[in-house]
């Protein structure tokens, strides 16, 4: 049963999963990490979040132990459903299981933040990762940018991109072209003409939203 439903998860084929998971009952075969955390993921890339919680909530129930794999799967289904609030409920969650939460799972959630419109949450969210143990690495940054981005708020763009210059973390061109959108809109053109050096001096590909958005301010 596992490994059908990993198959289906990879798949994108959710219904699929759940069925599965249904029959594991009907067999009486007793649920494992691996079926829920696999049920979760499916759930959450199809973007029904709400069909992830019952499953984690279900999990909770069964006496299986959810783990960060768990929680970053539920987090992520949060994100794509712009449901902000229920993705920091789940951090909060996590602590209360002492399951440690990694990059991965704090970016979703600043991302969820971001999309649900509450960008302060999110780069609360962020200022927060920075003073954990937490590493911070490209998609850490680049949801905080987005989050920036969402918020209008250029300088903030500035500065994260010159952490991640600083701590000598990849960038790419989704990050700059955020940032330099953000500086467009926000009438900083010295910020994006910084941006476009920079680009170059890091030898990151420029694309046509970048060029634009700087010749637009200009």
């Amino acid at each position: 049963f596992n490994a059908a439903i990993s198959v289906c998860e990879k798949a994108g084929e959710w219904e699929s999963s759940l069925n599965l998971f249904s029959a594991m009952s009907q067999s009486m075969v007793e649920y494992s990490r691996i079926s829920f955390n696999a049920v979760i993921s499916a759930c959450g890339k199809a973007s029904t979040w709400d069909r992830a919680l019952e499953i984690l909530g279900l999990m909770v129930q069964s006496g299986v132990r959810s783990d960060a794999v768990s929680f970053s799967a539920a987090v992520s289904a949060c994100e794509k459903g712009r449901k902000w609030e229920r993705a920091l409920r789940l951090l909060g969650r996590m602590q209360q299981h002492t399951v440690e939460a990694d990059t991965i799972t704090l970016s979703a959630a600043i991302s969820a933040c971001s999309r649900g419109s509450e960008w302060e949450k999110g780069l609360q969210l962020f200022s927060f990762i920075a003073q954990s143990s937490a590493k911070l690495d490209t998609t850490a940054f680049s949801a905080a940018i987005s989050t920036c981005e969402r918020g209008g708020g250029w300088e903030g763009c500035l500065q994260l991109l010159h952490a991640m210059l600083q701590n000598r973390i990849a960038s790419d061109t989704i990050a700059f072209s955020a940032a330099i959108s953000t500086c467009e809109r926000g009438g900083g053109w010295e910020g994006c003409l910084q941006l476009l050096h920079a680009m170059l001096q890091n030898r990151i590909a420029s694309d046509t939203i970048a060029f634009s958005a700087a010749i637009s301010t200009c």
